[in-house]
């Protein structure tokens, strides 16, 4: 078998709800902060609960099945992130299309520097026969404290094999 790796940078990814983004200071609405290092993300906590998370996807590169050719398979994927305190990765679920493939909740949950293994808890692929693109979707709690939650995702490396 031949393994390839494909790397996403941090600066790629999507927030679902944009407008539960905020400035580190303050209540003004703000965006996604894209540098060099990849993309840092403030959100507050309010008293409902119900807006005190977010979605984030980081959209894999993906090499499918050609003609002809051996199929190719998610063998893992390595999450690089950081957050403070306030912020929590909680569920970790990761897409082929439409349909969800893996769904993870770690525990503990993912805080501080983060350098993650997502693999698949069975043993084996994550994914076999590609034929679709591969989505990597983050779900995280952002808390109360004397620090506004935030979290910067460096980026995503994903292991595939023929």
């Amino acid at each position: 078998m031949s393994r390839y790796d494909y790397g996403i940078h941090g600066v790629n990814v999507q927030v679902e709800y944009l407008d539960r983004v905020r400035a580190r200071h303050g209540s003004d609405p703000s965006y996604p902060i894209r540098r060099g290092y990849g993309t840092k993300v403030y959100q507050e906590s309010t008293e409902r609960n119900d807006l005190n998370w977010n979605w984030f996807h980081l959209a894999i590169p993906t090499p499918t099945q050609l003609r002809g050719d051996a199929e190719v398979e998610l063998v893992y994927i390595n999450l690089k992130a950081s957050t403070n305190e306030n912020a929590h990765i909680k569920r970790i679920t990761i897409h082929h299309g439409r349909s969800r493939v893996l769904a993870l909740e770690p525990a503990p949950f993912l805080t501080g520097s983060i350098n993650y293994n997502i693999t698949n808890p069975d043993g084996g692929s994550i994914i076999t026969n590609i034929n679709e693109p591969i989505v990597l979707c983050l779900f995280v709690k952002f808390l109360t404290g004397d620090e506004r939650g935030w979290i910067e995702f460096q980026g995503a490396t994903a292991a595939f094999e023929r």
